[in-house]
């Protein structure tokens, strides 16, 4: 239960979010999807009596996440994400804020992402297991329009003592362009 009531708060102070900044900077919002294949595991542990092992190792998830910020500059944002992603027998909240370069404004260009936040991990068995989560990414973005583009990303992602490469792609809609 109180799972649900952290993700609801969580989703409150995102559409929050949302109202103050829509009229003080250019704005932007983001929906990605993807997967994220395991790597390796950052450390290993003497276990005790109670050890459950590690709930992620060998697994790869489906993933989603939504995202919203601001336009700081030409070539610079900063945003704050909200992500789910579904793995067999687990499931992984997470709560990031991002920031992002991307140095050139053409058709098709690069852009350099590092997202650090807190995730959640719950497993059907047991209690919920919370750790910190940083991302890597470096990705393409085509501009269909001034409005409207799509990325293709991948990187590294680092969250619950599990090491994992993330693959996504997104729609980035920017309406005050």
């Amino acid at each position: 239960m109180l799972f649900y009531a952290k993700t609801a708060s969580c989703l409150l102070l995102f559409l929050l979010l949302v109202t103050c900044v829509h009229a003080q900077r250019p704005i932007f919002y983001q929906l990605e999807l993807g997967t994220e294949r395991f790597y390796m595991r950052t450390f290993d542990v003497d276990p005790g009596p109670n050890w459950s092992g590690f709930p992620l190792e060998g697994s790869s998830s489906f993933a989603l996440d939504l995202g919203l910020g601001i336009q700081t500059k030409k070539w610079a944002s900063l945003g704050i994400g909200l992500g789910y992603a579904y793995f067999p027998e687990n499931t992984l909240v997470r709560v990031a804020l991002q920031s992002e370069i991307h140095p050139f404004q053409r058709t098709l260009s690069p852009f350099l992402r590092m997202r650090l936040g807190y995730s959640s991990l719950n497993t059907f068995e047991e209690n919920s297991r919370q750790s910190p989560l940083a991302e890597g990414i470096f990705g393409l973005r085509y501009r269909l329009s001034p409005v409207v583009a799509l990325e293709l990303s991948s990187g590294v992602a680092l969250t619950q003592q599990t090491l994992f490469i993330p693959i996504r792609i997104a729609c980035r809609w920017m309406p005050h362009r």
